[in-house]
């Protein structure tokens, strides 16, 4: 396949177009992916934006941070949620479309953190 860079876009000769990776991308897989060190990134790059106090992606929801504040739950208590929405196929994915869509390492790191406990 050749690939072509024009910008901050990628051509490929595959007949696609790609958009470059989204910043805080999970490079490779981590074996024991934590919250502290590869789960934050994801959720701010791509759930902050809208699930945060006050954010658009409703109340009692907030992924900026591990533990429940409040009313509003983090993301320790919002993994089966995420599980479902982020990681798994079913029909109602999270990001919306408004926001680049989790890599497959993102998909994975979450899964593994979920499986393992989601440890902080």
């Amino acid at each position: 396949m050749r690939i072509f860079a024009l910008g901050s876009m990628t051509l490929t000769a595959c007949g696609g177009f790609g958009v470059e990776e989204p910043e805080g991308v999970i490079a490779e897989v981590p074996d024991e992916p934590t919250y502290s060190d590869h789960v934050a990134l994801i959720m701010e790059r791509a759930c902050d934006t809208c699930h945060i106090p006050g954010g658009i992606g409703g109340p009692g929801v907030n992924t900026s941070q591990y533990d429940d504040d409040g009313d509003d739950l983090g993301v320790f208590s919002l993994r089966d949620r995420i599980r479902i929405r982020s990681v798994e196929d079913n029909g109602s994915p999270m990001p919306p479309l408004s926001v680049p869509p989790l890599t497959d390492n993102e998909r994975e790191t979450l899964r593994l953190w979920i499986e393992q406990g989601a440890p902080r």
